[in-house]
């Protein structure tokens, strides 16, 4: 499909950072922008023990159990539903708040689907699949190479990306800014929807046009 646009801006969240990453780098005079959405510049070892040490702040949940247990059996996991199901018991690690509002989340978990396809066919080291397992993503020393207008956001309590990987890329981006969501986790657009909306609206009109 072609969209017809000669220069675009591009969001990638979370894994679709790695891509948009490795798009920024390999097509530079094709984006107008790009936002990086709780997403990180590595997944080598310092990345994974970051996220087996965020996994404490939720130990006293009463979902912490069931929840990192799915975690662990995401690479069990052979359909689509069998991975639906497995992130549907840890979705709550991806949320700030997720007990507190709980009522106010669970309708997401009830429609939220999953296919495999994208991880399990992927072979390169530019897409990373399984937290720990994948093929190491790794562009730290090329984002000073990163021309294009950047905007970094990333949740104060996002466990599988933090704060300290999105402050990492929002330094090595020549003139890149920093949207920190003070009260969200992975799914800052769901938490904190008011200033994930302005701060990409902010970030756009500040574009050249």
């Amino acid at each position: 499909m072609h969209l017809e646009y000669e220069r675009f801006v591009l969001l990638g969240h979370s894994d679709g950072g790695f891509v948009a990453q490795a798009y920024a780098l390999a097509h530079p005079e094709l984006l107008r922008g790009l936002i990086l959405y709780d997403t990180s510049p590595t997944t080598g070892i310092e990345w994974q023990k970051d996220v087996a040490s965020n996994l404490e702040w939720f130990q006293k949940e009463p979902w912490f159990r069931e929840a990192t247990e799915a975690l662990a059996q995401e690479t069990r996991a052979t359909t689509d539903a069998e991975i639906t199901a497995i992130f549907k018991r840890e979705m709550p690690l991806y949320f700030a708040e997720w007990t507190r509002r709980a009522k106010e989340f669970e309708p997401h978990r009830a429609s939220v689907r999953l296919t495999l396809a994208p991880s399990k066919t992927a072979s390169d080291s530019t897409a990373p699949d399984q937290v720990g397992v994948a093929p190491v993503f790794e562009v730290r020393d090329r984002l000073r190479s990163i021309s294009t207008p950047t905007l970094v956001i990333v949740g104060k309590r996002d466990f599988v990306t933090s704060e300290k990987f999105g402050r990492m890329l929002q330094k090595g981006i020549p003139g890149s800014r920093l949207l920190l969501l003070e009260h969200s986790g992975h799914m800052g657009h769901l938490e904190e929807p008011a200033a994930f909306s302005s701060g990409i609206h902010d970030f756009l009109n500040a574009l050249p046009r």
